[in-house]
């Protein structure tokens, strides 16, 4: 016997909605309603969760686009879920998070592809195990694979040393030093400011490594009577290079160099910087980055105009695929026989030039790692004073997985 009450006409439910004993909005059990709205508690969806007009707002399921699927299989990543929750026709372009094996490690990637020209996106997080959860990001065309980092190419990785562009950081070179590698991912840096063996810890493909040497100091002032002035030229940078080595180029084991920064002397030209090296155990070139030079004299006290470059030549920067010369530091002037001005020291790419002395000083030190320091300034009836001292050296070495 049929219920007089009919809830559907057919196949159309002709009453407001049909419900579930205990539904309660937004708390319990179920409803389908006339509208065509529905509101379930759970739900076990055997198959794709479409939601929205075709092409859907946001696409849940196993169902993997073929453009994706061909992308993927010459890498080794196996997709199991996707969710694309936007796509566009014009171009073909998805948005998507995915559940995916990457040659054996699990991963999850969010991301963008345009079928039109091909380009891929995405957020990857690895699964490495042990708990531990690594973030990498990377772009990638349909018959390549190449991460970035920092914007710097790293699955043919360019370490540069003179012009080539990579991505949109460009430096100079025709013959740049190339890493042909999968992908190298920066872990950790380490910092060193003394001379020391540093041993290569295990497990990691190669290393970024920053050298910068020692700037010098700066000149001093004179001793001055009743009419004359004196002023020292600022002390030289310390010369950077940058350079990439494999695992291989490293070896075991690095001896490292870090010299002292130059000292000023009361009335003289001071020292220079020390120099930078770093040399690794394998087979992998030697960097040697020469100390900022102090400055080559100081002039003598006197009363009548005068200017006196600091005379120093460049430290040279040797086998980085980046290198910067280091350079001399500003010049002393003197006015009359009482005004006269000290030289700036020189700044570095990691440190900024010490100033020179104001009035009857000592030069000011150089900040930092690798700048020169000032030069010292005399007035009337002084005695000797020096110029201020340059910045250390400092070697980084940021380790690659």
């Amino acid at each position: 016997m049929g219920f007089a009450n009919a809830v559907v006409g057919g196949i159309t439910l002709v009453r407001a909605a049909i419900r579930s004993p205990n539904y309660v909005a937004g708390v319990s059990g179920w409803t389908i309603n006339r509208d065509g709205s529905v509101e379930f508690n759970d739900a076990v969806i055997r198959g794709d969760l479409q939601i929205g007009a075709t092409p859907p707002n946001r696409f849940i399921g196993d169902t993997i686009p073929a453009e994706l699927v061909a992308w993927g299989t010459p890498k080794g990543v196996t997709f199991f879920v996707v969710d694309i929750w936007y796509y566009d026709n014009s171009p073909l372009t998805y948005f998507f998070d995915a559940l995916a094996d990457f040659s054996g490690q699990l991963l999850k990637m969010n991301g963008t592809y345009d079928t039109n020209n091909t380009v891929y996106v995405w957020d990857r997080q690895f699964i490495l195990g042990a708990g531990n959860l690594e973030r990498r990001v990377g772009s990638s065309s349909l018959n390549t694979f190449s991460a970035h980092i920092n914007y710097q190419q790293v699955d043919s990785f360019y370490a540069i040393d003179a012009p080539v562009e990579v991505s949109d950081f460009t430096i100079s070179s025709s013959t740049p030093h190339v890493i042909d590698v999968p992908g190298f991912w920066p872990e950790n840096a380490t910092y060193l400011t003394t001379t020391q063996t540093f041993n290569v810890p295990s497990g990691y493909r190669g290393a970024d490594v920053i050298v910068q040497a020692a700037g010098g100091s700066g000149g001093g002032a004179v001793a001055t009577g009743a009419a004359t002035a004196s002023s020292g030229p600022g002390g030289g940078s310390g010369a950077f290079a940058r350079r990439f080595y494999t695992d291989a180029e490293l070896g075991a084991s690095v001896a490292v160099t870090i010299g002292a920064a130059g000292t000023g002397v009361a009335g003289a030209v001071g020292n220079n910087g020390a120099d930078a090296v770093f040399n690794p155990a394998g087979t992998g070139v030697t960097i040697t980055c020469v100390g900022g030079p102090a400055s080559a004299s100081v002039p003598a006290a006197g009363g009548t105009p005068n200017i006196t470059g600091s005379g120093a030549a460049q430290s040279a920067a040797t086998n980085g695929d980046i290198g910067v010369a280091g350079e001399g530091g500003d010049s002393a002037i003197r006015i009359d026989g009482a005004v006269s001005g000290g030289g700036a020291g020189k700044s570095s790419l990691l440190g900024l030039g010490g100033r020179a002395g104001n009035s009857n000083a000592v030069g000011s030190n150089g900040t930092g790692f690798g700048s020169g320091g000032g030069g010292a300034r005399n007035g009337i009836n002084q005695a000797a004073r020096a110029g201020g001292n340059g910045a250390p050296g400092l070697i980084i070495i940021t380790m690659m997985a």
